[in-house]
Formats: structure tokens, sequence, C-alpha cells
């Protein structure tokens, strides 16, 4: 079909089928959408600046093909990805023809056939079994089938199909959905990618706090993990125990550092800040866990800490004296809590050295290095 140099056209509701190029068209602002295009060489040749489909609007169909949704055209070489299970394609867009849209291109292909719930998503994790369900638009289907992986299950009269993962080893494989009608034409859906993970994460070790340590105040905890292959560590949940269950201190879902591919961490250290102010002094259990994307998990060997927020109050008692006196001593010292700020960083010095604070010799010393 030639359309030449025309411009502000309206061309829709036609099939097209059964020549080497479906539509070819030199001029611009022409609007070109609900049409079914299956050629054997190019589909469409666009040189200009047309517009290949409508605004969406799925409340005045039957589409073309038979679909609620009214956007763009029905392309046979064209296998898109229906994110929403409107039957409008979602990735990739635009269709152009290969190139032959030489500007912009369908941004609303038309799709036959495609995935639907509970199919997960391209890339997706699991470790338990997946349906695959599909759905068409087409009255005058023949056989529908599902290619997992180079097997191939017939789904005519179901359209959906259970992949039984405890028959897989781990690993990422492949499958589509194709279908034929009566009339010899042939329809495909996108190429998912699902990630058979039945494999935990490893725990490497908890860098700090050390086990069996005395912590106070706000408490950094840092805990390894890794995954060999798999589908990627997601997330890191800490707990404290101190005798009547765990409770949750917080998550992480990157870690601090590591190795990640295509953006998902494969290993690294995990961290949270343990807000201990309000709780009791005392011995207390810290517990992490981790999740990978295929929600296998594993837990870190729990390590014990003793709680001591009484040495808050020591810092105070020992501290205050020491600035008050230096400060008056040294009026040139404008800022208390810079004082303050070192006597509680230097705590275990200041202990020892109390007893010759009035001899002003070690803790102005190093009062005057560390600030």
């Amino acid at each position: 079909m030639y359309v030449g140099n025309i411009q502000g056209c309206n061309i829709s509701s036609n099939k097209i089928v059964g020549n080497n190029i479906g539509i070819q068209i030199s001029g611009s602002y022409n609007l070109i959408y609900n049409n079914f295009f299956a050629n054997y060489q190019n589909n469409i040749v666009d040189s200009g600046y047309n517009y290949w489909n409508t605004t969406l609007n799925c409340l005045s169909g039957p589409n073309i093909i038979g679909g609620a949704c009214i956007g763009g055209n029905f392309w046979s070489d064209y296998q898109g990805d229906d994110y929403d299970g409107n039957g409008i394609s979602d990735d990739p867009i635009p269709y152009n023809s290969s190139g032959n849209i030489q500007n912009g291109g369908d941004y609303l292909p038309l799709l036959a056939i495609y995935f639907v719930s509970p199919t997960p998503q391209s890339g997706s994790a699991t470790n338990s079994n997946v349906t695959i369900n599909v759905t068409h638009t087409i009255s005058n289907y023949d056989t529908v089938l599902l290619n997992f992986s180079g097997t191939e299950y017939n789904i005519t009269s179901t359209l959906n199909h259970t992949i039984d993962v405890s028959k897989y080893q781990d690993g990422t494989y492949w499958y589509y959905a194709w279908m034929n009608d009566t009339d010899g034409m042939a329809y495909s859906t996108a190429t998912r990618f699902l990630i058979i993970d039945k494999t935990p994460p490893l725990f490497d070790f908890f860098e700090t706090p050390k086990p069996l340590s005395s912590v106070y105040g706000n408490v950094e905890i840092k805990v390894a993990f890794h995954e060999e292959g798999g589908s990627g560590i997601a997330n890191v949940i800490f707990y404290y125990n101190n005798g009547s269950g765990n409770v949750l201190i917080g998550s992480s879902t990157s870690p601090i550092s590591g190795q990640q591919h295509n953006g998902i961490w494969y290993s690294g250290v995990w961290n949270v800040t343990w807000d201990t102010s309000g709780l009791a002094d005392g011995p207390y259990t810290l517990i992490a866990k981790a999740y990978d994307n295929a929600k296998n998990s594993v837990e870190a060997p729990q390590i014990d800490v003793t709680l001591d927020n009484d040495r808050l109050a020591l810092f105070c008692n020992v501290c205050k004296p020491i600035c008050n006196i230096y400060g008056k001593l040294h009026a040139s010292w404008k800022s208390y809590r810079r004082l303050t700020r070192w006597c509680l960083q230097h705590y275990n010095k200041l202990q020892t050295a109390c007893k010759d604070i009035y001899l002003h010799i070690y803790i102005p010393n190093k009062i005057q290095l560390n600030i």
C-alpha cells in the first residue's frame, strides 16, 4: 500500500497482509492506528513524521484483533511484553519496524497473545512452583503452546501450565507462548526469563559488635553475607532479643560495601544502627537474617552482648567536671559541646586520668591534640 506525500489523514481499521511492504508513506502528520499488519518483508516504511497510535482508550473496544483497548496497531513481526494485562505492549516500545519508521513509532502496539497474572515478571526469582498463564484475543485460534527452555507444553485448553521447580536445577530459564489460527497466522508472546533458586545465601562474619562485648548508645551492627550465583541478596533484617522474643531493629536492602551485578547484590557487609536508648541494661542477643530474591533465607549465628548505658551517665559525671575545670583554666575554649564530645570519645583514658585531673598534664594536652 503506497500512501505517498499526504498530510492530516486518519488511517484505521484496515487489514494489510500478504505484501512485501505493508504500507509506504512519505507524508507527515497522519494518524495510523488500529490496523492489522502481517507482511513478508517490511510491515511499514515511513520517512515522514507520523503518529502510529492514538490515545489509549479501553472503553471503546474491541480493537481490530478483538482486544478491549484501542491504541496502536497489530504488527506480525513484533513480540511485546504486557506488564498490566490490558493487551497493550509495555516493552519494548516504540515499535519502529526495525528502523523503517524513521521518526518515532508505535508506542501502544496491540498484542494478540500475552502473559497475565499470576505469571511472574521477566527476571523474577522463585524457590517454589510457578504458574504461567496466557490469554489471547484471536477468535479462530487453533493451537496454543508454551515453550519452557526447549520443552513444549500444549496449553490450548487451559492456557496455563505450572512449573514444578523440584524438577529443575538452580539457574535461569526462558519461556514464551506461541499460537496459530485456522488461517495459518502465527502469534507469539515476548520471551521472559525465570530464575529458579532453591539455595539460601551464606553467612560470612559479624564485623561489629564483637561477641560478648559491652555496648551502649547507638550501636552499629555490621554483618557479611554472600550468594554463590543464585538470585542475589534482597535484604538483611536485624533483631535483638533480651528474653522476650525477637524485636525488630531494622533492615537493609543494600550493603555499605560489596559486589553487585545488574543492580543485584551478591556479597557485602550490611549494617543497621541499633538505638538502645530506653532499653534496660543487661544481656542481649543480636540476630541477622539474610533473604535472597527467591525468598530463601539464612540466619547468622547469634551473638551475645551486654547493654551498658550506665556508662553514659558515668561519662557525664566524669567529663563534666573535667570540661568545667579545663574551661575555667583556659578561657579561650568557647565550645563546651566540643569538649564534651571529646570526653565521650575518650572515656577509657579519662577513667585512668581522673585521679590526675588537678595536675592538668595528661588531659589538657590530649584535648589540644584532638579538638
